[in-house]
């Protein structure tokens, strides 16, 4: 049947995004890890917020945050946010906060603008922002108090929303980034194990056996539950990996697209070069950033695609679909 030929080449294909997806993840994971990357993010984020003057004053002496200097290092090293933070892996102490809630934004926050008594009333408040010296900050924040009309739980809250509009301009931010990280490590995978989407594309269609050893292995995949838990993405993880390893038994067996086989390496000796070689290479060049492309729209994309574009295929081809478990 046409329309399932169409969606098992491309569920084969999917499968393959997927593998790439999942190992280029992991790869992000461990370096942002490494290099800290989150909490240095919001470290940022925090600093662009509050207003943070890093320069010290004319005396060399650090400004005590009630002038509204320092706030955010001073709101990262509060007690409040100190004991939400993890032991670090390697040595002695705690991470820096990678994430910080609303709540505990305006809870360490108010105990730094209103040191010792507490953020008693909403006039204590709003006299301790007069008092900032830091004029950005108070800009900033006495529109939001002034809003709540003398209400405390208010102002708390025109504070926190202030807060997470912040945060979610650093997700988008953040996720941009990672998209260029991933679309990176996923074009130095595509080079490095030679994944050329034209190729691939190519042999899955010509090849009937390929194309049903890679369905078989994407129909093992199972679907991560909602919510899901650490040891549920593991679980799929490891699964995954799994179906990899399964899949890199057709480097031998059944010629599968991707690898540097002797014709790949040959396609790369210059000598004798003509168009016919130019455009074979620039095809290559061209199934690399596709699959690199492909890599950048993540895992959970392609596995819901592929369940998606196997539920289709069992439909047409006329298969009785597996009976779900009760």
């Amino acid at each position: 049947m046409f329309g399932s030929h169409v969606l098992e080449t491309f569920a084969g294909l999917a499968f393959i995004y997927l593998l790439l997806s999942v190992f280029a993840s992991t790869i992000n994971e461990w370096v942002a890890a490494v290099l800290s990357s989150r909490s240095k993010a919001l470290e940022k984020a925090l600093k662009n917020l509050l207003a943070e003057d890093v320069a010290p004053p004319a005396s060399g002496v650090a400004a005590p945050p009630t002038t509204g200097r320092g706030v955010a290092t001073a709101l990262l090293n509060h007690s409040l946010i100190q004991n939400l933070c993890a032991p670090k892996l390697i040595g002695k102490g705690i991470t820096a906060p990678a994430y910080l809630s609303a709540k505990s934004f305006s809870s360490a926050l108010f105990d730094i603008l209103v040191p010792n008594a507490g953020v008693s009333s909403f006039a204590n408040l709003r006299a301790a922002v007069t008092a900032l010296t830091n004029e950005d900050l108070k800009k900033a924040l006495l529109p939001l108090i002034d809003k709540a009309a003398g209400n405390l739980d208010d102002a708390r809250k025109n504070i926190e929303d202030w807060y997470d509009a912040a945060m979610d301009r650093l997700s988008g931010f953040y996720k941009r980034r990672t998209q260029v990280a991933l679309f990176l490590i996923g074009l130095i995978m595509a080079i490095v194990l030679n994944v050329d989407t034209v190729r691939a594309t190519k042999r899955l269609w010509n090849d009937p056996v390929l194309r049903e050893h890679m369905l078989e292995q994407a129909r093992k995949q199972q679907p991560v539950p909602a919510p899901a838990t650490p040891a549920d993405v593991s679980a799929a993880r490891n699964d995954v990996v799994a179906a990899g390893r399964e899949v890199s038994n057709l480097y031998s067996t059944q010629g599968f697209p991707a690898g540097w086989n002797q014709e790949a390496k040959q396609a790369w000796d210059f000598s004798g070069f003509s168009s016919t070689k130019a455009w074979y290479l620039f095809l290559v060049v061209l199934g690399w950033l596709l699959t690199a492309i492909a890599v950048t729209l993540g895992a959970p994309f392609w596995f819901d695609l592929l369940n998606k574009t196997l539920g289709l295929n069992t439909r047409l081809s006329g298969a009785t679909p597996a009976k779900s478990s009760p």
